[in-house]
């Protein structure tokens, strides 16, 4: 490699160590897996532990995980070795800036920088213990198929056993951020629209009536009632207590007032739907992971200068989701919220792998909501975007 291409891995790793440093490291994840590797991720993170904040390692193999303690330069020696031979991509984030460095076929690489995704970090010494969830504290892994008799996760769940853990390590944080994790007299109310075959709504259950330790009335919303029945099920044999599942159209279900609301994959204008249900349920938190983005592509006209690139579909669509993405975010923002879109689970997962999380400010702020609509009204106008759902949504008088 030439110090020219090497100029960008060196400055990464000098951000690296100066967060290390300087105490503005929150999180390194490196990933994109190489050919034929059977290391799939690297993290390095602050876990909290009886003597204080300590540093960890934690390798992602394909068929077993590794965590081990580390410190500063352990940490600079992992990226150096593993990131080229192992995984093509690292994501450095700290408290006011984060860094991506990305390697192409060649091994060039490529460093862009961003600013903090807007979500109130505590300290290390007030961090939340995030542990990778363990199959022995959540039985209901074995009715949902995931784990066997002997509390083993099966070959073949492995994938989305990872995914699930995945979702619980991001929800944590959003639900303390949200104000969730404090302890209340009355049980948190949640409720997940469209929950599927219910393994993301049990793991949000867990995270949190298990790890948080929150009284929670959790309910999962399932149009198809073979799929409601079996999760039922599920939840009553393994005692999850709080959580139930109900089957009913998502249009159809009431829900008059929530903490947390959840749409996992709501195909298109429904994502709108969701959003404005959690809005109008006063919700703390918003989850959100849209696909299937139809209602903009077609009213899509990009400027000049990006009409070369919308000439060809692949980027048609890819274009359409940003900007439809994004004018979702403004809106919630000039609702008072603080929002974050981010990546979900690692493509080779799935391709729909954005979430939209948004948390209730908690105080108004007038000036953040006029320059989200502002910005709103700008992107439409750029994109030439006629009419967008939740915008139609917000502007209809209340029932």
């Amino acid at each position: 490699m030439s110090s020219r291409s090497a100029a960008p891995r060196t400055d990464f790793l000098a951000h690296l160590r100066t967060a290390l440093a300087d105490g503005t490291f929150q999180r390194l994840v490196l990933g994109k897996p190489r050919s034929h590797q059977t290391l799939l991720k690297l993290t390095a993170e602050f876990v909290t532990t009886g003597d204080g904040p300590r540093l960890q390692l934690h390798f992602h193999h394909r068929e077993r995980d590794l965590t081990q303690p580390a410190d500063a330069a352990a940490v600079g020696a992992a990226f150096d070795q593993y990131l080229g031979p192992a995984l093509g991509s690292a994501h450095l984030f700290a408290t006011t800036t984060s860094w991506q460095l990305e390697l192409n076929k060649k091994g060039e690489p490529r460093l862009s920088r961003a600013p903090a995704a807007p979500t109130a970090v505590p300290p290390p010494h007030d961090r939340l213990k995030v542990r990778p969830l363990a199959p022995a504290d959540a039985p209901w892994l074995q009715p949902l198929g995931l784990a066997g008799g002997d509390g083993r996760i099966r070959a073949e769940a492995t994938s989305k056993f990872r995914q699930i853990s995945r979702y619980v390590e991001l929800l944590l944080p959003l639900c303390r951020e949200a104000g969730l994790a404090a302890p209340r007299p009355e049980p948190l109310r949640a409720f997940d629209l469209g929950a599927g075959k219910g393994y993301l709504t049990f793991a949000a259950w867990h995270a949190l009536a298990q790890t948080l330790g929150r009284p929670v009335h959790f309910t999962g919303v399932e149009a198809r009632p073979e799929l409601a029945a079996l999760c039922q099920s599920a939840a009553r044999a393994t005692h999850c207590e709080g959580l139930e599942f109900v089957a009913s159209r998502i249009v159809d279900y009431p829900v008059a007032a929530a903490d947390l609301f959840i749409a996992l994959h709501a195909c298109d204008t429904a994502t709108d739907e969701a959003l404005f249900r959690g809005l109008r349920a006063g919700a703390a938190l918003i989850v959100a992971a849209p696909c299937c983005h139809k209602e903009v592509r077609p009213q899509l006209r990009p400027p000049p200068e990006l009409a070369a690139v919308a000439r060809h579909g692949v980027y048609a669509g890819r274009l359409a989701e940003m900007v439809t993405d994004t004018l979702r975010a403004l809106l919630l923002e000039a609702q008072g919220y603080r929002v974050a879109l981010f990546e979900f689970v690692e493509t080779e997962h799935t391709p729909k792998n954005t979430m939209l999380a948004a948390v209730r400010r908690p105080a108004p702020d007038a000036a953040a909501d006029t320059r989200a609509r502002d910005e709103f009204a700008a992107l439409k106008a750029r994109f030439g975007i006629r009419h967008q759902h939740l915008e139609t949504l917000l502007a209809s008088p209340a029932p």
